[in-house]
């Protein structure tokens, strides 16, 4: 018995192997197909920010008063996302130029500015986003650009979430014309208003 194993170990060694690494990876694949979260909807923070306490409201909160199963749904979310506008960001740099600071601190804020752009717009194009909270300047944009279902953007400043988390100023809440999830947005919209988020 001992020979036939040593003769087949021997014959059959590469073709065990190559089999093992293959099997490994198919139930890899299939176990992170099976495990993989479904984005029931998608977020994104644009010229605002969420800290973790609202961050928490804004979705995990969402699907709670959806009733949605959070391990196997989520909302997909983008926070911190930064749109300027170029003459911004050229005064700044001559402000910082006369400080001595040679407009370093622009030139990121620019170059991050150019990735959140990047990020927005992929999400717009492949249809992924749906809900956008904004300030006033990338609400301009979003309008100008003709982004915004309805040519319109809702104030949300005073929803019950927003003032917990401390927030100030304007926010708004839009929807993409090219969200493919138009009714889950609205109700979003509508149960962040009245507070149940």
């Amino acid at each position: 018995m001992k020979h036939r194993m040593e003769n087949f170990w021997y014959h059959y060694k590469g073709m065990v192997v190559v089999c093992s690494v293959v099997l490994a990876c198919v139930l890899s694949f299939a176990h992170e197909r099976m495990t993989q979260k479904q984005n029931y909807l998608y977020l994104a923070l644009v010229n605002v920010s969420a800290g973790d306490m609202l961050s928490e409201a804004l979705t995990t909160g969402f699907l709670e008063t959806e009733h949605v199963d959070a391990g196997a749904q989520q909302v997909a979310f983008l926070n911190g996302l930064r749109l300027v506008g170029q003459e911004a960001v050229e005064g700044q740099a001559g402000t910082d130029r006369q400080a001595g600071m040679e407009g370093q601190a622009s030139m990121e804020e620019w170059e991050y500015a150019e990735a959140s752009q990047m990020k927005l717009l992929a999400a717009l194009e492949t249809k992924r986003l749906d809900v956008v909270l904004m300030d006033r300047e990338a609400r301009d944009a979003f309008l100008q650009g003709g982004y915004l279902e309805g040519g319109a953007a809702v104030d949300v400043s005073d929803a019950p979430a927003l003032r917990r988390a401390g927030m100030s100023g304007k926010v708004y809440l839009g929807i993409p014309k090219s969200s493919p999830r138009k009714e889950r947005a609205q109700v979003y919209a509508q149960r962040l208003l009245s507070g149940e988020i």
